[in-house]
């Protein structure tokens, strides 16, 4: 009697949908974070951090690199791109919009990776979830480098499933 062995079964990725029909789910999802994220936006004046932040990237140059090499090190990236950004305004609406808009980032990549890993389905589920999040809308308002951090992260994640 001889054995016979059965190859096992390939792996079935995820069939990939047309873009098309992918773009109205994406858009309502990202319509319904910035709505999430803008409410409210500059109902409330900066609080100690964020005007700390503020302050930190609108001092001049040397009192900035003091600043950011000696005693905000972990924030840099965050505080270049601020310092760029109050040159728009440095309302509490507009400087908390850096956050909105790295927030918004971080879900346009969890929607991609998503999709390409398990599907529409799941993509727009964790969409869904990450929208409406508490603790995300709450990062997404705070003019602080939270949401830029989560933008990294999420970055650094689908790079490393392209790779």
């Amino acid at each position: 009697m001889t054995a016979t062995v059965e190859a096992p079964a390939p792996v079935a990725l995820p069939r990939q949908p047309s873009r098309s029909s992918w773009r109205l789910p994406f858009a309502l999802i990202l319509g319904l974070a910035a709505l999430t994220s803008f409410v409210f936006l500059g109902r409330n004046s900066l609080y100690l951090d964020e005007a700390v932040s503020t302050s930190i990237a609108s001092a001049p140059w040397h009192a900035f690199t003091q600043n950011v090499l000696h005693r905000e090190s972990n924030g840099i990236v965050y505080y270049l791109l601020l310092r760029g950004w109050i040159h728009v305004g440095r309302g509490a609406a507009v400087v908390r919009t850096l956050s909105v808009i790295a927030s918004l980032g971080a879900l346009t990549l969890v929607l991609l990776t998503t999709r390409r890993l398990f599907g529409n389905r799941a993509a727009a589920a964790a969409g869904l979830l990450l929208a409406v999040n508490p603790l995300i809308v709450e990062l997404a308002q705070d003019a602080r480098g939270y949401a830029l951090s989560i933008l990294l992260v999420c970055a650094s994640s689908a790079l490393f499933l392209r790779g």
